[in-house]
């Protein structure tokens, strides 16, 4: 287990409270559950089982408080995995779980954690999780380098921790509103799904064997993107208890406060 202080760099970011009298701005979000993604994400039916038993393991591994361990446990790691693979086997879930409890530590401390502007720790933090993975680095003691995690980060809660590395922020220092940004966002979204249409039809053919084996491996990838949005709207991670409102109506609400450097046109 680790110690109090490293627990608290380890906890992965959350989705940020918002109080009552905050200034809102309300943005449309793309619509994601179109084309190929016009369908439910299949949860694999292990899901419950792993959820548990993934949860206790790394809140042991990483000393986890209470209040902390249940956050993360509403954060639903286990619902992504389970969304990821929806026919894997309980094993194979599990591992997932793991890994996924690992990326996201790994990814929140660097990106808006205690190495956040520390460039010589986070560097260090890399080779010394390469040291876990590849022998030719130098190897260093697993306690002092314990499981993190990251996934996909939403607008909002880049905005709240200050992350830059976000396409809207991007969009918007480039001189677009908010919504034109969000806009911007849907058509590039909308060429993506294209790009996969014509990609599929223009796939070649190898014969029954080869060919079947080539359209499960384009549904796994089709699998993943699904599960990985449909996970995103689920968890509290993002959008805190929001993401079936966000989902319905496709109305982000965002504080006026987080997009005023950025929003020159608000």
């Amino acid at each position: 287990m680790v110690d109090g202080s490293a627990a608290t760099q380890l906890t992965p970011t959350l989705a940020p409270e918002i109080s009552g009298d905050t200034e809102l701005i309300l943005v449309e979000i793309p619509e994601f559950f179109k084309s190929i993604m016009a369908a439910d994400a299949a949860i694999n039916p292990w899901y419950t089982d792993v959820k548990m038993a993934g949860h206790a393991w790394a809140a042991e591994i990483l000393g986890f408080s209470e209040t902390i361990s249940q956050k993360i446990l509403e954060a639903d790691f286990a619902l992504m995995a389970a969304a990821f693979i929806p026919f894997g086997s309980k094993e194979q879930l599990r591992g997932l779980v793991d890994w996924l409890y690992w990326v996201a530590m790994f990814d929140d401390r660097i990106d808006e954690g205690d190495l956040r502007n520390d460039p010589i720790g986070a560097a260090t933090e890399i080779l010394e999780t390469l040291a876990v993975l590849d022998d030719e680095y130098p190897m260093i003691n697993p306690k002092d380098n314990p499981v993190r995690s990251n996934d996909i980060i939403s607008l909002k809660k880049d905005l709240a921790f200050g992350t830059e590395a976000n396409l809207i922020i991007v969009l918007m220092k480039q001189g677009n509103s908010l919504q034109e940004a969000m806009n911007r966002a849907d058509e590039m979204l909308d060429e993506c799904y294209k790009t996969w249409d014509n990609a599929f039809q223009a796939m070649p053919k190898w014969g029954e064997e080869i060919d079947r084996q080539v359209l499960q491996l384009v549904e796994a990838y089709r699998v993943l993107a699904l599960g990985n949005i449909d996970w995103s709207f689920r968890t509290t991670r993002y959008l805190g208890e929001t993401g079936a409102e966000v989902r319905a109506t496709r109305i982000l609400a965002i504080p006026e406060e987080y997009i005023q450097k950025y929003d020159c046109n608000n």
